[in-house]
């Protein structure tokens, strides 16, 4: 588990398996979509910027924030 800010709004990363969701610490909802990775996550950490970095098997991975959505009206 990593908390971390997205969007402005802080949000805990969890994994569960291959997984990894984000939610929002505000209202505990999903906000991101999930990440899948090719072996189960050994450990999470946050880093500067918003990253995020994951263990699984014997690779790392650091997740850059994903550029904020715009809604059209």
């Amino acid at each position: 588990m990593a908390i971390t800010v997205r969007n402005g709004r802080p949000v805990v990363a969890t994994a569960q398996g291959q997984s990894l969701h984000f939610v929002d610490l505000v209202t505990g909802r999903t906000v991101e979509d999930t990440y899948l990775f090719p072996l189960p996550v050994g450990a999470l950490g946050a880093a500067p910027g918003g990253r995020l970095v994951g263990s699984f098997g014997p690779e790392v991975a650091v997740l850059r924030p994903a550029p904020s959505r715009v809604e059209q009206h």
